[in-house]
């Protein structure tokens, strides 16, 4: 399977609605879901995002989920 980036979901997108414009007979949703598996060889184009997601690293905490969880520490030391 080829690496999913954001890259990929573009072009993926755009020939989608290349598609969904050119021919008529499948919505635009379904367009994406084709491309996607013809591209990538996952079932629908919302697989393919969430393989995308995993790629990205996670990024650091916010300060209020921080703040969150000493609240809910210090809830629990009481």
């Amino acid at each position: 399977m080829p690496e999913v980036d954001d890259k990929t979901l573009s072009r993926i997108k755009r020939k989608a609605k290349q598609l969904s414009r050119s021919q008529t007979g499948m919505t635009y949703m379904q367009w994406l879901d084709r491309v996607a598996h013809e591209t990538l060889g996952v079932r629908h184009y919302h697989e393919a995002r969430r393989l995308a997601s995993r790629g990205h690293p996670q990024s650091a905490p916010s300060p209020l989920l921080l703040y969150l969880e000493a609240c809910q520490a210090s809830y629990f030391e009481t």
